[in-house]
């Protein structure tokens, strides 16, 4: 759009100012005095496509300003952004060593409820030999008792 307007409007302006193509050939076709309006005087044509010139490098440099804050606006943001990534992957990394740590924690926890395991089934057996030790001491305990009191009354 904006190479629309600068293309049309220099073109434009430089052709009024310069050829009056239509102008200049009715000059030597009809013979006669030329009117004001087909050829207007060299210097008004001059200032005119200063002015012309002078506009179009006003746009020009109005566009390249806005161009230039445009461009400012993406360096900023771009910089943002390789913060945000940096940030990013030192969260991730340090994610990756605590979920690493947990895994170790988990290995280390699961092999020491097997070791609980194997305790209490060893505890376990433990009560019934304990228990049947005790009440076959008892009995037999009891029965020397006995047999010592029909023997020594």
């Amino acid at each position: 759009d904006r190479r629309r307007n600068r293309g049309g409007g220099g073109g434009g302006g430089s052709g009024i100012g310069i050829g009056g193509g239509g102008g200049g050939g009715g000059l030597e076709s009809g013979g006669g005095a030329a009117s004001p309006q087909a050829r207007p005087p060299p210097p008004a044509s001059l200032q005119f496509q200063q002015e012309l010139l002078e506009q179009e490098n006003g746009m020009l440099v109005a566009t390249l300003e806005g161009e230039l804050d445009d461009v400012k606006r993406v360096e900023t943001s771009m910089r943002e952004l390789a913060e945000l990534m940096n940030l990013f992957t030192m969260k991730v990394s340090q994610q990756t060593e605590d979920v690493q740590m947990i895994a170790e924690t988990t290995a280390v926890a699961a092999e020491s409820v097997d070791k609980g395991y194997e305790e209490l089934v060893k505890a376990h057996k433990r009560k019934r030999t304990t228990r049947t030790t005790f009440i076959t001491f008892t009995l037999v305990l009891s029965f020397v008792l006995l047999l010592c009191d029909q023997l020594f009354p």
